[in-house]
């Protein structure tokens, strides 16, 4: 099981690669050094593949080690969540409540 290296990452447009192979893609909010970092940290090369290879969504699969984007935790921190995935569950949960109450 080999472990990402840093060095081996590139970042074009929008796309974040690792020896070409597609990593993840960065559409409105580049959080890029934050992923790749959380991902070096926390995933060997085969971990994270195979969960991309059952069609999860780069986040989906960060997301279930704990990774959350900066501006989301930013966001719930505005809000008064607690900065973590459960955190975001709750703000969800809230917002969802609040269409149903309109």
């Amino acid at each position: 099981m080999s472990k990402f290296k840093k060095e081996l990452f590139t970042y074009h447009g929008g796309y974040l690669a690792y020896e070409g192979i597609f990593v993840a893609r960065f559409k409105y909010v580049n959080d890029s050094t934050g992923f790749k970092n959380f991902l070096i940290n926390n995933f060997t090369q085969d971990e994270y593949f195979a969960e991309l290879a059952k069609s999860k969504a780069p986040a989906e699969v960060l997301e279930a080690k704990g990774y959350l984007p900066r501006h989301v935790k930013d966001q719930l921190a505005r809000c008064g969540y607690p900065e973590t995935v459960e955190g975001k569950h709750e703000y969800v949960r809230y917002l969802a409540s609040l269409s149903k109450a309109a």
